[in-house]
């Protein structure tokens, strides 16, 4: 019996041990090391308490009641522990999953705000009129970064005067005079020049793209933005709005520049533009200020000739308040004492006081009638 009730008891253990491992590998499929870790504890468990069933055998029946008591409560505080401790990890394994999947989101939705943006900034600049206005975006945007104000240091799409033609933007310099500045973005064949791989010649759109250089230069010189009659300087500035194109231009077209300032067109990228613009102004004020010179050297000795007299009539009019001063010093001491002297001698007599005691001279006294 006592055999039969121990074998009972491996066979419960075992299939309790079995069981547990079946649910945790079915929870935990993909945790290889929680598998392992669990086929070690099932087996050390099972040979301890083959040991400990063996220590049985030669018990009295209570104890031996008592013993394997014992280690059912033991054996269920250990599955106990393991399964709070399998439950902790899937929780955590929720949580992670759950962090992940909303980083993904997040991810997902900063990825189509991105690819909205480059879709939209696409489509603008495959439209050449839109294009265009992008252009005059950045070039505003950093003539306002520089400090420059429209209407008081430039203009923006405003006609000329004695010719039809409007000028992106107008610069306004001292004396009335102007500098004119267009912008293009010479961005279609630059583009697919780009998106050439390197296996293949490029050299059909390099032309073609140096092709689009000449034109623009071209352009800006045949619309009268070189104009006397609009009092206007000697050259135009064309602005090119991606510092890319401007530095590959630079690199590897270098005669483009000579080509452009020949023509009397002076190339600007968003790295110079307002250094240029700033140039100009002070360079035109210096220069307006050399052809004034002697009109300034005439008022400044007319200036110090004013100061002159100036500093003399200030020099008069204090001479004259020491002089009154000094005359209200006299009076204030000699007259004011004289008149209060006489009072005195007035409120004395009023009194009826005696001449001499009233401070007359004795030949000037009244005589006393007997």
């Amino acid at each position: 019996m006592i055999t039969g009730i121990i074998i009972g008891i491996l066979i419960g253990g075992a299939a309790i041990a079995a069981a547990y491992f079946l649910f945790a590998r079915n929870k935990f499929g993909k945790y290889e090391s929680l598998e392992k870790n669990f086929e070690g504890f099932a087996s050390q468990l099972m040979e301890d308490k083959i040991k400990n069933f063996m220590d049985i055998a030669s018990m009295s029946f209570k104890e031996r009641e008592e013993k394997v008591h014992r280690i059912f409560e033991q054996m269920q505080r250990e599955l106990k522990d393991h399964r709070e401790y399998a439950n902790t990890l899937d929780k955590e394994r929720i949580k992670t999953f759950s962090e992940l999947k909303q980083g993904m989101s997040s991810q997902a939705e900063l990825t189509e705000r991105l690819r909205a943006s480059a879709e939209k900034l696409n489509n603008i600049l495959s439209n050449s009129r839109l294009r265009g206005q992008f252009g005059e975006k950045v070039a505003e945007d950093i003539l306002k970064a520089g400090g420059l104000l429209e209407g008081t240091h430039y203009t923006k799409n405003k006609k000329q005067e004695t010719v039809a033609t409007r000028p992106d933007f107008t610069f306004l310099l001292p004396d009335g005079h102007k500098a004119n500045m267009d912008v293009k973005f010479p961005l279609e064949n630059f583009s697919r020049m780009l998106e050439v791989p390197d296996t293949e010649d490029d050299s059909g759109y390099k032309k073609a793209f140096l092709r689009d250089i000449k034109e623009k230069i071209k352009e800006v010189t045949s619309r009268d933005y070189i104009n006397p009659n609009e009092n206007t300087l000697d050259f135009v500035i064309l602005f090119i709005p991606n510092e890319r194109i401007a530095s590959y231009i630079h690199e590897n077209f270098p005669e483009i520049f000579d080509m452009a300032v020949s023509s009397r067109v002076i190339l600007t990228s968003p790295y110079n533009l307002i250094s240029f613009v700033s140039m100009i102004q002070r360079a035109f004020q210096n220069f307006y200020q050399r052809e004034n010179i002697r009109d300034i050297l005439l008022m400044i000795g007319e200036f110090s000739s004013r100061y002159e007299l100036f500093k003399k009539r200030f020099r008069d009019i204090g001479d004259r308040i020491d002089r009154s001063k000094s005359a209200y010093e006299d009076i204030a001491e000699k007259s004011f004492k004289m008149l209060d002297s006489t009072i005195g001698k007035i409120e004395k007599h009023q009194k009826g006081l005696p001449a001499g005691e009233a401070g007359l001279p004795e030949g000037d006294r009244v005589p006393r009638l007997e």
